[in-house]
């Protein structure tokens, strides 16, 4: 998928408001899209402001809508944290959200996008959930679910990178190995697709456990399919949206129009073949490493490889990249590969006492002895081992 382009930013800085005497002072920033106000700092407002316009790039790369044709700027509020974000929602809603929450209103200009400033993974996947819910509705208040929340997963991995000022889309797996088990047995656990299409608000939390991976795999399936006619599916169903339509609607209208005349039962075996074929992270890392333990290294480097195109924050493939490059004799690389796997996360023990013996091999007695160390000290478990071998390397 391409990145998106940013538009350019046109950044109007306020001087702080407070609210007032007890609350925190706010920043606000004009994006070319958003209205941004942060308790957090002007900076953060306004890096805001370019984070949700190149996400507005990549959702509208998908569904092309007019841009012109928003009656005003996205509201969006991060709170300072979540004692803050708990005072000010329970002003509209009874119970406490964990993160982002989409405020809808038949005036655009009410609607508002609210989070709070936390932990660095968990706010980015919840403001690109909710972002997405937020943009879909600003053009269309009522959209199918399964296009609404399917689009909304798929989108929820993406990472805008600061310095570039652009998105990184990566592909969202997380319901992947769910998915798989709702489709084996020719799929008898999925919904029917007609269901799918016109489920309804009590229809999803009837099937939670179903809806969100099948409405974030049949998006997946459309977007990805390189039959012309699924991915047409896709196009077809934007298009026959109704801005002005209730959910009833567009759902039937989206049904009727574009998936009655189609064979469902060819459609879900397609679905379910192309669910089987996707492997999921951790598949993809558990195969790697049988391939490794039956020393077929290149195979095993190759499926590491696509895990960590998957994911390429877990140590766990970098780790399994060490041994092969040690096994390869190839010692400078599985220095290299054992170090990021130590930067991602990897239990220093383990890591140090993998270093201390590549080291070994590599003729290397005083770097073996300092990372031998560095192993016994991060954990005791690893101190005998650790030590007995020093010892052999001593004599």
């Amino acid at each position: 998928m391409k990145k998106a382009a940013l538009p350019m930013l046109v950044l109007f800085v306020l001087a702080p408001l407070a609210i007032s005497a007890q609350s925190p002072v706010v920043y606000e920033a004009a994006s070319t899209y958003y209205q941004v106000v942060s308790e957090v700092s002007q900076e953060h407002a306004a890096l805001m402001g370019r984070n949700l316009d190149a996400l507005f790039g990549l959702y509208n790369s998908h569904f092309r809508f007019d841009p012109a044709k928003l009656a005003a700027k996205l509201n969006v509020r991060i709170m300072a944290s979540k004692q803050r974000y708990d005072e000010y929602m329970h002003r509209f809603v009874s119970r406490s959200r964990d993160d982002f929450t989409y405020l809808h209103y038949s005036d655009p200009a009410k609607c508002e996008l609210v989070g709070y400033a936390g932990d660095i993974t968990s706010f980015r996947l919840a403001l690109n959930h909710q972002a997405f819910i937020q943009f879909l509705r600003a053009f269309v208040p009522n959209p199918p679910l399964w296009i609404r929340e399917g689009f909304a997963v798929f989108f929820e991995n993406t990472f805008f990178d600061e310095a570039a000022g652009t998105i990184r889309y990566q592909e969202n797996l997380a319901w992947l190995d769910t998915l798989k088990n709702l489709a084996a047995n020719r799929g008898e656990k999925l919904l029917p697709f007609q269901d799918l299409m016109k489920i309804d608000a009590e229809g999803v939390h009837s099937n939670l456990d179903v809806f969100y991976p099948q409405a974030w795999g049949l998006v997946s399936f459309l977007t990805n399919s390189q039959d012309v006619n699924y991915s047409r599916l896709l196009w077809d169903s934007v298009a026959a949206l109704v801005p002005s339509a209730d959910l009833g609607h567009n759902e039937n209208t989206v049904y009727e129009r574009v998936f009655r005349w189609y064979n469902e039962r060819a459609l879900t075996e397609d679905f379910i073949k192309y669910i089987e074929s996707r492997k999921s992270f951790r598949s993809l890392v558990q195969e790697g490493i049988d391939l490794y333990s039956r020393n077929s290294l290149e195979e095993a480097e190759k499926t590491l490889g696509e895990a960590l195109k998957l994911d390429g924050n877990n140590f766990v493939p970098y780790y399994y990249l060490g041994l092969i490059s040690y096994a390869r004799k190839d010692y400078a690389a599985a220095d290299r590969e054992y170090a990021t796997a130590l930067e991602k996360g990897a239990q220093p023990a383990l890591i140090y006492y993998a270093m201390g013996i590549n080291a070994l091999a590599d003729e290397r007695q005083e770097a073996a002895l300092e990372c031998l160390k560095k192993a016994g000290e991060a954990d005791p478990a690893y101190l005998q081992k650790a030590e007995d071998l020093a010892r052999r390397i001593r004599r």
